[in-house]
């Protein structure tokens, strides 16, 4: 069986890595073949992903409401010319679009749906109208038709995103959603394990994620206000890149917190930043499922998250994590003492954490997605 998988570009973000992840495992199975393909010419990846057979194509679909489509596909059709895949699963709004705008017959079509995209959005839930919005529908419209030309599939990551596809997806489409949560190699993250917050004076906390207004690490700043008034010996490290970097970086430094606040930029092997850890706080205001909470679990870091949707399938509060319920940093500092304070709760929350984590391993995922595939 050859799969070929899609995706816009290999920026540091979940979608990436864990599209990464089951190419590399695919190519493990003697009895399949597979390929990633990205079209964006962004690979924060290349070293860490090695050994991931990936190709950069200069392809593109850019739709006009006025018929004036821009195509680049003669690159993309000499690929399915010559490697014959029989499965196209594509990751991201984007590669769905360049990827079905010529239905092949016998091929079989899987899209990924990694959080809730914005472009599907039907007229029941979103009415409102604006210049963006109007491309949206027009764009949906055209995606919906190539969805049911080609009997697609939709692999959903978690519940809150399942919710959102079957609301927005037509009628005809929705017995056609698979929930399927995410999953990482488990083996990767627990070679060793952090330690509790008793070998060492100082708290050290970690934050992972791309520099983005969603992904809300001022917050986490104003938690280490607090943390520097009580005078708590902590350091925070914050581990990504992204256009609000240097925002952050200067507000830390007025807040005078440039002796506790290290940015690290994008990490090839965040695992082992994570074992030097005592806890990972996670402030995303929206976080359709959280590959990297799961990834400090296996790590055995208690975790710290802002209660968004996604959160609610791995963590139940107060027993294998913190789930907080508003963007308090008063309610972030407490239960960081919490757990500072207390030895054996912060081993509880290590252990299940784990326990949690090893649900969510790639072996037992790519099982399913396989079987998926032969369906």
């Amino acid at each position: 069986m050859r799969v070929l998988h899609v995706i816009p570009s290999l920026i540091k973000g979940g979608a990436e890595r864990l599209a990464l992840e089951i190419v590399r495992h695919l190519n493990k199975v003697p009895s399949v073949e597979s390929k990633l393909i990205y079209f964006h010419d962004i690979n924060d990846y290349a070293k860490e992903y090695s050994d991931v057979d990936t190709h950069l194509l200069d392809i593109f679909v850019i739709p006009s409401i006025f018929g004036r489509w821009q195509v680049r596909l003669s690159d993309w059709n000499k690929l399915l010319d010559e490697y014959k895949p029989d499965v196209i699963h594509s990751h991201l709004f984007e590669a769905d679009l360049l990827s079905r705008y010529k239905i092949r017959s016998g091929i079989r079509y899987f899209s990924h749906c990694h959080d809730n995209m914005s472009q599907l959005r039907s007229l029941q839930t979103d009415c409102s109208l604006n210049k963006k919005r109007i491309t949206d529908l027009f764009e949906r419209n055209f995606m919906l038709k190539r969805y049911r030309a080609c009997n697609n599939r939709f692999i959903s990551v978690g519940s809150d995103t399942t919710l959102f596809f079957q609301a927005n997806l037509s009628k005809d489409l929705i017995n056609n959603i698979i929930e399927v949560p995410n999953a990482i190699d488990t083996q990767r993250f627990s070679e060793l394990s952090a330690s509790c917050p008793s070998n060492t004076n100082r708290i050290s906390i970690l934050n992972v994620g791309s520099f983005v207004s969603k992904k809300n690490q001022k917050l986490l700043l104003d938690v280490s206000y607090l943390l520097k008034r009580n005078k708590i010996d902590f350091e925070v490290r914050f581990a990504g890149e992204g256009v609000l970097l240097e925002e952050l970086r200067s507000k830390s430094i007025e807040m005078g917190l440039d002796e506790h606040v290290v940015f690290l930029g994008n990490v090839d092997n965040i695992e082992s930043e994570m074992w030097k850890s005592h806890l990972y706080v996670h402030t995303a205001i929206y976080e359709p499922f959280g590959l990297v909470i799961l990834e400090a679990m296996a790590s055995g870091l208690p975790v710290m998250v802002l209660c968004e949707k996604g959160s609610h399938d791995l963590i139940i509060d107060s027993q294998n994590g913190y789930l907080i319920s508003k963007e308090d940093p008063k309610l972030f500092f407490e239960r960081i003492l919490n757990l500072r304070n207390d030895n054996q709760l912060w081993k509880t929350f290590s252990e299940s954490g784990k326990k949690t984590a090893k649900k969510h391993d790639i072996r037992t995922y790519m099982s399913r997605i396989i079987e998926l595939y032969e369906s």
